[in-house]
Parts: structure tokens; sequence; C-alpha cells
């Protein structure tokens, strides 16, 4: 996994900035249970966006909601 971006919340709003630090953007090594749990996430989010339809809202995130 690529770390290129940090989502940060200042007075209740968020937003996606560049980390403070070069040693922040840096590849992560996944075991294998990860990225299977990644995908089974994907799969879920892809078949919400199609229930959800044009009120889906699309972010690029991996988790949109906390």
């Amino acid at each position: 996994m690529k770390i290129e971006q940090s989502l940060i919340l200042i007075d209740g709003t968020s937003r996606i900035e560049a980390p403070k630090t070069e040693r922040s953007r840096r590849i992560v090594d996944l075991d294998v249970a990860t990225l299977e749990a990644l995908r089974a996430h994907k799969k879920r989010q892809l078949e919400e966006r199609l229930t959800a339809g044009a009120a889906w809202t699309n972010s690029d995130l991996v988790f949109t909601d906390g």
C-alpha cells in the first residue's frame, strides 16, 4: 500500500492533504489476510454503490464514513 495523502479533520470539516513529513510518504507491506479483507470490502462497496445509484458520492477513499 502506498501512503501519499492524509485525511485530516479541521473544525468539523475533513480535508485531504499531503503527509506532514517525507517519511510519512511510504510503502507499507500488507499480509494476505489484510489484502483479502480489503478486496472483500471493495466488493461490498461496489454493491453499495450500485444500490445507491445517483445518490452515491464518490470520494476515492477506501473507508468513507466513521
